[in-house]
């Protein structure tokens, strides 16, 4: 007997079972999505307030904040605002016209980033190390490009701009083995000095006076810091975890036996033992010091929660959620005395402090 009707194989059933499937979901998505925006114009849903930290705040400490913060967010088109320090007057950077942003650095007039491009209007499949004059963004040039999706990056220049560092953790297109790799480039010349392989990629520091690198090495149980001189040579220098870094004084922020403390990454001396940070909530950006690589009197800028009584950002719930953090903050690490740099949330994909 003939029928009319089509005789699937069952590979197209599977395949036909996939597609309701999905468009279920998208449907379902679209649905709750669209429910959380008329229940949160009418009123009826606010997303849950972050967790506070008590006062009172010393915003005095914002004067002696010199340095610019890089603030550039995730799908941002290659775009990110430098924000100058105490004064906070702005401007706009356009380096790359199609790109996912994933970290910065800034030394004087020299700016270096890491980006994910977007190849076939997917996501990244390919990454660059960007390094451009700021007074002349359209002279920008790619130091080192390789293809693999961008999972994790770091990158940091020296104060001289002459010394650029980069760590980052790329997937190859088969999104099966990662890999991670440290370098350090010479950007007089333009090319790579040397290369070492990481376990994972954490924060960077570049010592022009001390010729090295700084890095966390977690290829062992217990994180070590160490130092990468600019030839080669390599030895640790503590225990812990490298957080940020006082590029000027070489000073650092490592963090260990959950404790903060300040260190001079010439010799390790200690600075300050227990460095207090009130309200911390995400990643330590810089170090500011003051009367010298000597001295105990040092600021960090830091993502902090919001200071008690203060009003926070209220998002659709559903569709953003809540901030993963609320303010940036500026503290002193020996008397743990704050003030709050920026108090609204910001998407962004990085900071820098420099």
């Amino acid at each position: 007997m003939r029928t009319d009707e089509p005789v699937w194989s069952a590979k197209q059933r599977r395949r036909a079972r996939r597609v309701l499937l999905a468009a279920s979901l998208v449907l379902a998505s679209a649905a709750w999505t669209g429910a959380c925006v008329v229940l949160d114009a009418l009123g009826f849903v606010e997303s849950p307030l972050l967790p506070t930290v008590a006062g009172p705040e010393s915003p005095e400490l914002l004067a002696r904040v010199r340095g610019s913060l890089a603030i550039h967010g995730y799908g941002a088109d290659g775009r990110f605002e430098l924000r100058e320090l105490p004064d906070g007057a702005s401007s706009e950077l356009r380096l790359v016209d199609e790109c996912v942003a994933g970290a910065a650095s800034r030394a004087g007039n020299v700016v270096a980033l890491v980006v994910a491009t977007r190849r076939g209007g997917g996501r990244g499949r390919g990454y660059e190390l960007r390094v451009a004059p700021l007074d002349r963004p359209n002279e920008s040039f790619v130091l080192a490009s390789g293809a693999g999706e961008l999972l994790n990056s770091a990158v940091a220049l020296d104060a001289t701009g002459s010394w650029l560092a980069v760590a980052r953790t790329t997937r190859d297109a088969e999104f099966h083995a990662s890999r991670s790799e440290l370098e350090l480039f010479d950007l007089e010349e333009r090319r790579a000095v040397w290369s070492r392989p990481l376990e994972r990629v954490g924060a960077l520091g570049v010592l022009a006076g001390s010729r090295a690198v700084v890095f966390t090495d977690f290829d062992r149980a217990e994180p070590v810091v160490r130092l990468r001189a600019f030839d080669g040579a390599e030895r640790p220098l503590a225990t812990g975890t490298f957080c940020a870094l006082d590029r000027e004084h070489e000073l650092g922020l490592l963090f260990e036996a959950e404790r903060f403390r300040c260190v001079a990454l010439s010799d390790g001396a200690e600075l300050v033992a227990d460095a207090r940070l009130p309200g911390l909530a995400g990643a330590v950006i810089g170090l500011v010091s003051f009367d010298g690589p000597n001295s105990s009197n040092v600021l960090a800028l830091y993502e902090a929660l919001p200071t008690e009584g203060a009003k926070q950002a209220r998002h659709r719930l559903g569709l953003r959620g809540p901030s993963p953090f609320s303010t940036l903050k500026v503290a002193d690490l020996r008397t743990g005395s704050f003030a709050t740099l920026v108090s609204q949330p910001l998407e962004t994909g990085s900071f820098l402090f420099d």
